[in-house]
C-alpha cells in the first residue's frame, strides 16, 4: 500500500457615518495594546471591547455556528424577491483615508437563488417600474444599477460638503459606496423585498412601500419596512434616494441633518462544542492557552533569548529570529501559543525573559488534553483559507476562523461551531470619529456556544491502544480499532505514528512536513490480513459442503491444481490430521488452502461473497467520522479480477484468497467487525463513535441509536462451531498465540494474521473477542472485540497480539 502520510471595532471610524474602517486607528485610545496584530476585516475579524480584551489565539469569530433563517413573505400576495450578490460588489470600496482610517473592506457573498412570488403588476404603471427597478438593483446588490434610479434632486442634496464629510468626492460616490459599507457592515448576504402597492400623490410625486428581509451571518435575518419617495423628472420617475432606505432610522433630519451618525456592528461570539468520551472526559475544548511574543526593541541579549525560547517552545533559533525579523523595534511578534498545561512546564524558563523582549498573554483556543492520544479520534482544527472562504456557500466563515480538518473536528464542524451573534447599532460620532453613544439598535443576535458531541471512545482504552502501539519501534506504522458487539459502541480508535492536534491549532507559522497530519490507520491501512481470513474461509466451507467432522491431513506442502510447485506450510513437518475447525488455531495453511480449492470447485464467487457478508469490501459505515475517511479494502473474485487485471480466475486465486493474500485487503475496523459479528450472534451491528451531538445545555439535538446492518449468513449449528473455533488460537498449547495470553485470566476468542508485504517484513494482524463463552454451559455477551494491525513489523502474535492484549487488560482491569 502507499502512505499517505497520511473584536472591537474601535479601531478607527471614518466620518462617514459607517464604520468603514478595520485599521488600525490614530487614537491611542482606540489602539490595542496587546501583542495580536489589528488587521483589516479581510485578514482578521473585528476583536472584543477594550474592556474585555484578551488575546484570541484562535480569534474569537472561530468559535460560531450560523443557523440558516428562512425569509418568510409578510404579505403572500406581494412578491418577494431574494438575488444572490454579484461578484464584483467585492470592488465597491471606498478609497478615502481621514484621520488615520483605512480601507473599507466590502465582503463578496454569494446569497441563494432568486425567488419570486406574485406581486403587483406594473404594466402601464412608470411609477411601479421605477422602484421595481429600483429594488431589483438593490436586492442584488448592484448599487451601480441602483444609483441609476435616483433622482437628481437626491444627486444634488449628497453632493454637499456638509455631508460627503471630505470622505466621499461626490453624490455618486456617496450612494454607491456608502450603501455597500453599510450592507457590509451588517454582514447581510441576501436581501429579499416585497413591493407594495404605489401611492401618488400628485403628478410629480409618489410613495411605494416595501418590506425589506435581510440575512446576515451574524444577526440571522431582520426585516426593514421602508417606504420609497419617487418624484417625477423629465417625465421619468426617480428615487428621492436617502441612507434611511437602507435603514430608516439613519434619517433624522432634527438631530442628524448631515448623517454624521455611524452603522456599527458590535460582534459577539461564543466557544466552540465540546468532544467528550464516555466517561465525561474532554477530548476536545475551548480552554487558556498562552502566547509568548517578542518584542525586538526590548531585547537586551539575544542569544540568550534565543537559547532560552528554542528550548522552551520547541522551535530552531531560526525559526524564532525569523518570526521578528523585519518587525519595528515596537511591534509585539507572537512566537508560539501553548496549552495551559505546556506553560506550567515552561513558565519559569519564559517568565525570566519578560521584561527583557518577552511577553507573555492568555486567551482561548483549542485545547486537546490528551493530545496525539486521541488525534485519531478528535482530529485537528486549522485556519480557514482562501478556498474556504470562496466555497463557502454557508456564509459563515470570516478570515482568521478555524475550521475542523479531519477526525469528530471534520464530521461535526456544523454542529460544534458556534453561533455567531452580535448588535448592529446606530451611534453617534465623536469629534475624533470614534464611536459615540447608541442611538438606536438595528438588530442584534445573542453567540451562544457551540454543540457538544458525546463520543463513545474509552480514554483509558484509547491510551493503552496507543502506548502498546508505540512499543519497541514508534517507526512502525499500525492500528486498533475495538467496539462492543452488541451495540456497535467504538471504544478505540488508535493509529500510530500520529500527530499532537495541539501542534495544528496554535500554529503561528506553519506545521513542519514530519507533523503533518497522517492517515487514520485503524479506518484506512487496507493490507492483506494473511490467516485472520482464515475466519471467513471456515465460515464459508462449513455452509457450503465441509463438515465440522472432515479430517484433512497437513504433511506440510500442498500443490494447487495448476500449479507447477509445492506450498509450504508455516510448518513444513505438518499439523497432521485435523478437522477444518480445528485448524484455525494453529493456522494450518494446507487445510485452508485446500478448503478454497474445494470452495472454488463448486462455485469461484462462493468465498468471495461470504467474505462480503462478513463485511469485507466495503466501508464500515461507522457513524462520526467524515465522508472517505473509511476505507472499504477489497475482495478480488472473478469479475473484478477480469475488469481490473484482464485476467481469468484461477484455483491460485482462491487458494490466495483463502489464506488472505493476493488482492485481498482490509482495515483494522474490518476486522474487529468481523470478530464482532462472531461474538454477537451472527449480528452485525453498526459501528458508532458518536452517540448524541447535545446543546450546551445538555439538550440531545441528534442522536445515534443501534442500529443492525445485517446477519451473518451462517446456520446456528456453524455460528456455534465457529466460535468454539475462536478459543483455539488462544486456549490451546497449539495455537498460534497461545504464549500471549495464556496468563491472561479471560477466556477469548482470537486469530493471529501474517501477511506477505512485498517488504522484508510482514504485516502482523491480530483479532479478538471477549469474554468468549465457554465450549459448555450458558452463554456470556462478549463486551469488546478487536482488530489491530503493526504493518511491515514481524509475526502476528508478536507485533499485533500484544496490542489487543493491552487493550484487553485496561477493558477488565487485569
Amino acid at each position: 500500500m502507499g502512505w499517505d502520510w497520511d473584536q472591537h471595532d474601535d479601531q478607527g471610524v471614518a466620518p462617514d457615518g459607517d464604520a468603514r474602517s478595520y485599521g488600525e486607528s490614530d487614537d491611542p485610545q482606540a489602539r490595542d495594546e496587546e501583542p495580536t496584530r489589528i488587521v483589516p476585516r479581510s485578514q482578521a475579524n473585528p476583536v472584543p471591547e477594550p474592556d474585555q480584551w484578551i488575546t484570541q489565539v484562535l480569534p474569537p469569530s472561530y468559535y460560531a455556528r450560523q443557523t440558516p433563517a428562512h425569509l418568510s413573505v409578510a404579505d403572500p400576495a406581494r412578491r418577494q424577491r431574494q438575488r444572490p450578490w454579484i461578484i464584483a460588489v467585492c470592488a465597491l470600496l471606498a478609497v478615502a483615508v481621514v484621520a488615520g482610517v483605512a480601507l473599507v473592506v466590502i465582503h463578496p457573498f454569494a446569497g441563494p437563488k432568486t425567488v419570486k412570488k406574485s406581486g403587483p403588476d406594473c404594466a402601464g404603471n412608470p411609477v411601479c417600474k421605477a422602484a421595481d427597478g429600483y429594488l431589483t438593483a438593490y436586492s442584488s446588490a448592484n448599487f451601480e444599477g441602483m444609483y441609476a434610479y435616483t433622482s437628481e434632486a437626491s444627486r444634488t442634496r449628497f453632493s454637499t460638503p456638509a455631508i460627503l464629510h471630505g470622505v466621499y468626492k461626490d453624490a455618486h460616490d456617496y450612494m454607491v459606496n456608502r450603501s455597500a459599507s453599510l450592507i457590509d457592515e451588517a454582514r447581510v448576504y441576501t436581501i429579499g423585498e416585497t413591493q407594495g402597492a404605489v401611492k401618488q400623490t400628485s403628478d410629480t410625486e409618489a410613495t411605494v412601500p416595501a418590506e425589506i428581509v435581510m440575512t446576515s451571518s451574524r444577526l440571522g435575518t431582520f426585516t426593514e419596512d421602508i417606504t420609497i419617495p419617487l418624484v417625477s423628472e423629465h417625465g421619468q420617475w426617480r428615487v428621492q434616494w436617502s441612507p434611511g432606505l437602507l435603514f430608516p432610522k439613519l434619517d433624522d433630519p432634527t438631530n442628524d441633518p448631515n448623517y454624521t451618525r455611524l452603522v456599527h456592528l458590535f460582534t459577539a461570539d461564543a466557544n466552540r462544542g465540546t468532544i467528550f468520551d464516555r466517561d465525561g472526559n474532554a477530548l476536545a475544548k475551548d480552554d487558556t492557552v498562552f502566547t509568548v511574543a517578542v518584542i525586538p526593541g526590548q531585547i537586551k541579549n539575544e542569544s540568550n533569548l534565543l537559547a532560552v525560547l528554542s528550548a522552551a517552545l520547541s522551535r530552531t533559533p531560526e525559526q524564532i529570529k525569523a518570526r521578528y525579523a523585519g518587525a519595528a523595534p515596537g511591534d509585539t511578534v507572537p512566537i508560539r501559543t501553548v496549552t495551559a498545561q505546556l506553560f506550567s512546564q515552561i513558565q519559569n524558563q519564559v517568565n525570566a525573559l519578560v521584561g527583557s523582549g518577552v511577553t507573555i498573554t492568555n486567551g482561548v483556543g483549542r485545547v486537546y488534553p490528551y493530545g496525539a492520544d486521541t488525534a485519531a479520534v478528535t482530529g485537528y482544527v486549522s485556519s480557514v483559507t482562501a478556498d474556504d472562504l470562496k466555497n463557502d456557500t454557508t456564509h459563515y466563515y470570516e478570515d482568521g476562523d478555524v475550521v475542523g480538518r479531519a477526525g469528530v473536528e471534520a464530521w461535526g464542524e456544523e454542529s460544534l461551531r458556534a453561533v455567531r451573534g452580535g448588535k448592529l447599532d446606530i451611534v453617534d460620532r465623536n469629534a475624533d470619529g470614534t464611536l459615540g453613544s447608541v442611538v438606536y439598535t438595528l438588530a442584534s443576535r445573542q453567540a451562544s456556544a457551540g454543540q457538544d458531541i458525546h463520543t463513545t471512545i474509552s480514554l483509558k482504552l484509547q491510551q493503552a491502544a496507543m502506548a502498546s502501539l508505540r512499543t519497541k519501534d514508534a517507526a512502525f506504522a499500525g492500528g486498533a480499532f475495538a467496539d462492543d458487539p452488541g451495540t456497535g459502541e467504538v471504544l478505540v480508535m488508535a493509529s500510530n505514528p500520529t500527530y499532537d492536534p495541539n501542534d495544528f491549532a496554535h500554529s503561528l507559522d506553519g506545521i513542519d512536513a514530519k507533523l503533518h497530519p497522517q492517515l487514520n490507520c485503524a479506518l484506512q491501512c487496507a493490507d492483506p490480513t494473511g490467516s485472520i481470513f482464515k475466519i471467513v474461509t471456515l465460515a464459508a466451507g462449513l455452509e457450503h459442503g465441509v463438515k465440522s467432522s472432515d479430517i484433512f491431513t497437513c504433511t506440510g506442502t500442498y500443490q494447487v491444481p495448476g500449479e507447477d510447485h509445492k506450498r509450504i506450510d508455516d510448518l513444513p513437518t505438518g499439523h497432521g490430521s485435523l478437522t477444518a475447525p480445528n485448524a484455525l488455531g494453529p493456522s494450518c495453511d494446507v487445510i485452508f488452502w485446500n478448503v478454497a480449492v474445494v470452495l472454488n470447485q463448486k462455485d469461484p464467487n462462493v468465498l468471495p461473497s461470504m467474505a462480503k457478508a462478513f463485511g469485507y469490501g466495503e466501508p464500515t459505515g461507522i457513524v462520526g467520522v467524515p465522508d472517505g475517511v473509511d476505507a472499504g479494502g477489497l475482495v478480488p473474485d472473478p469479475q473484478w479480477l477480469q475488469q481490473n487485471k484482464h485476467a481469468g480466475w484461477t484455483p491460485t486465486d482462491a487458494a490466495n484468497l483463502g489464506i488472505g493474500q493476493g488482492f485481498f485487503s482490509a482495515t483494522p475496523a474490518q476486522v474487529a467487525m468481523v470478530s464482532a459479528a462472531l461474538a454477537n450472534n451472527g449480528i452485525r451491528m453498526q459501528p458508532r463513535l458518536v452517540t448524541s451531538v447535545q446543546s450546551a445545555g445538555g439538550t440531545v439535538v441528534r442522536s445515534y441509536p443501534p442500529k443492525q446492518l445485517g446477519k451473518l449468513p451462517l446456520s446456528a449449528d456453524n455460528l456455534a462451531v465457529m466460535q468454539v473455533a475462536m478459543l483455539g488460537s488462544t486456549s490451546t498449547p497449539s495455537g498460534t498465540s497461545y504464549d500471549t495470553f495464556k496468563d491472561l485470566p479471560l477466556r477469548l476468542g482470537g486469530k493471529t494474521g501474517t501477511a506477505e508485504s512485498g517488504q522484508a517484513h510482514p504485516h502482523a494482524w491480530f483479532t479478538a473477542y471477549a469474554p468468549a463463552s465457554p465450549v459448555s454451559g450458558p452463554a456470556v455477551q462478549a463486551k469488546i472485540a478487536i482488530g489491530a494491525l503493526v504493518e511491515y513489523s514481524d509475526v502476528g502474535d508478536r507485533r499485533a497480539a500484544p496490542v489487543v492484549k493491552a487493550i484487553l487488560k485496561a477493558e477488565f482491569n487485569i
